[in-house]
């Protein structure tokens, strides 16, 4: 059983969580590893103001995209507890090297991500403070993706039990189309600018279209002229050695293995072979204000209605 650390960190309001977790490079290898592992993953909690045991509250686990966490990362952290929620971040690069996945996407993979994910919701539930119905994922870019793929009933059975997230936040994501989708009934809300070139957005309209289909309480919020990292403090500008992957076609089938344009990405081998078919180099990246506040307004209204179950 999965066990979450717990000391008292720096700041007052802040604690260490540190997880037992597993590196698994595929979904499959996930799905065999199941909870806990020989892994350890630090982690931080953080509780909103009034927050105790006899007034737990809901919970936000935050996850950052390739390029590790960033400063603006702390201004979502700061949305989540305005508006009562505790808020959890970790830094997955830490326990495996490295520091940026980057036009790699190799050395740490969703699949790792997602583990880690979910062991920390187990840990997350298990604290007396927070409301353990109400612990909803968010992410940015590959972190996104992470908020996507911990929707995915079989990896949740497998790895956090009859523990699941209220609700799956992905913004600018790469967005995965399931052959069957085979989901939690967790609501799933995608935020993604009408320009971003890096992820791309028509795909994953597309993606929670799908999904959508399949009966999956799925859908995407488009905000016009915005490029990926909207809510970055950064300018717009080109990011050389990013992986453009407007071009694939991102699946997973029922067992979990993820293809690209219909080839096999299971092992580090097969997964460069099948991205080097329909990746580009370059996309942008930078900040947009006016895209950043509609984004929030959307994140609160969820968060309200997550609050209020």
């Amino acid at each position: 059983m999965l066990a979450g650390v717990l000391a008292t960190g720096v700041a007052a309001e802040e604690r260490v969580l540190t997880v037992a977790s597993s590196n698994p490079f595929s979904f499959p290898q996930a799905l065999q590893a199941g909870p806990g592992g020989d892994l350890q993953v630090n982690g931080a909690v953080s509780l909103p103001h009034g927050a105790s045991v006899n007034a737990p509250v809901g919970a936000v686990l935050f996850v950052h995209g390739a390029g590790g966490p960033q400063r603006f990362h702390q201004d979502w952290r700061a949305v989540f507890r305005a508006a009562g929620f505790a808020t959890a971040h970790a830094n997955h690069f830490t326990p495996r090297g490295g520091g940026s996945a980057v036009g790699d996407h190799i050395d740490l993979t969703g699949a790792a991500m997602a583990t880690d994910a979910l062991n920390i919701l187990s840990a997350l539930a298990a604290l007396p403070e927070i409301d353990a119905d109400k612990i909803v994922i968010a992410g940015t870019s590959k972190g996104g993706g992470v908020a996507l793929y911990t929707a995915w009933a079989p990896l949740v059975r497998a790895i956090s039990g009859e523990t699941q997230f209220a609700a799956h936040l992905a913004i600018y994501p790469t967005c995965m189309h399931w052959d069957v989708a085979n989901h939690t009934g967790a609501p799933i809300r995608v935020i993604v600018g009408t320009q971003d070139d890096w992820t791309g957005h028509d795909q994953c309209v597309a993606a929670m279209a799908h999904l959508a289909g399949q009966g999956v309480p799925a859908t995407t919020l488009s905000l016009q002229g915005a490029a990926h990292g909207f809510d970055s403090r950064r300018p717009l500008h080109k990011v050389t050695q990013a992986f453009d992957v407007r071009a694939c076609r991102f699946s997973m089938d029922v067992e979990g293995v993820e293809y690209a344009n219909a080839q096999p990405m299971n092992a580090p081998k097969a997964k460069r072979a099948a991205l080097g078919t329909c990746v580009k180099r370059g996309a942008h990246y930078g900040g947009d204000t006016g895209a950043t506040k509609i984004a929030r307004d959307h994140v609160r209204a969820l968060l309200a209605t997550i609050a209020a179950r």
